[in-house]
């Protein structure tokens, strides 16, 4: 049985913030910019690490076991 290598397929720093389209060009090209940055004439980068599954846990008070965020309102 053959493997095929994994291709990467996260998206540029813009595309992800834009969430809007990336195709990112073949690995031998030594232009790795992607469409979107080429037509904006932006810096394209990628991240080296995927952030999938890491989100940020909300922190609770103890006193009040409600999300620190919230202030409980004590005025009737």
């Amino acid at each position: 049985m053959r493997t095929a290598a994994k291709k990467q397929t996260l998206a540029c720093h813009f595309c992800r913030d834009r969430k809007i389209g990336c195709t990112r060009p073949d690995p031998d090209d030594p232009d790795q910019t992607c469409n979107q940055c080429a037509r904006r004439n932006r810096r394209c980068e990628y991240p080296t690490t995927s952030r999938r599954g890491q989100h940020a846990r909300r922190r609770t008070s103890k006193k009040y076991n409600v999300p620190t965020f919230i202030t409980p309102s004590l005025t009737f």
